[in-house]
């Protein structure tokens, strides 16, 4: 009755009577059904910074996880490590970058025939970056003035313009674009 991790053992019945002993041996086998405690959370991360993707899942006997990126299986390299400490599973990409961006799955497995996996996406960006500052202008009253600026990154940034260190707000005068 309510079986748990701890029943698992060599069961022995022993029979004895004036004649003699017999015994018989049987083991019990526990298992449970795996499943993701903690499923992977899609990550963001700056380029050459380390990503860490973790995951715990639990079942009897114990996982193994194998990780794959956008369906190919990865080992740990001088790039990635895989680790596992009781039920917590992670993957590090170390200085990640650009061709390190995608999908990424772990697969859990422990023998029992049914495996369970979880996924995330991981997006590698770059803070913006200045590409091209506004010029300085000058224009007569009554005229119209354009300001430019461009800036790169990824995600693409979204852009704010300030006067006085309060948001400009499009209007019938202001456009921005």
């Amino acid at each position: 009755k309510d079986i748990n991790e701890e029943d698992q053992a060599l069961y022995s019945c022993v029979a004895k009577n004036k004649v003699g002993t017999n015994q018989t041996d049987g083991h019990l086998k526990v298992t449970a059904p795996l499943k993701f405690i903690q499923p992977l959370q899609d990550t963001d991360v700056l380029t050459t910074q380390n990503a860490t993707l973790t995951c715990e899942v639990q079942g009897i006997p114990k996982a193994n996880i194998k990780w794959y990126f956008n369906d190919i299986e990865l080992k740990s390299t001088g790039k990635q490590t895989i680790s596992s400490k009781q039920n917590i599973h992670s993957l590090t990409i170390n200085r990640s970058d650009a061709t390190d961006a995608g999908i990424y799955k772990a697969v859990a497995d422990n023998g029992t025939g049914k495996t369970v996996e979880t996924t995330c996406t991981l997006i590698v960006g770059s803070k913006p970056k200045v590409e091209g500052k506004p010029n300085d202008v000058t224009v007569n009253v009554e005229q119209p003035a354009t300001l430019e600026c461009t800036f790169s990154g990824f995600p693409k940034p979204e852009i704010t313009w300030f006067k006085d260190n309060v948001p400009i707000t499009p209007n019938q005068r202001v456009t921005i674009h």
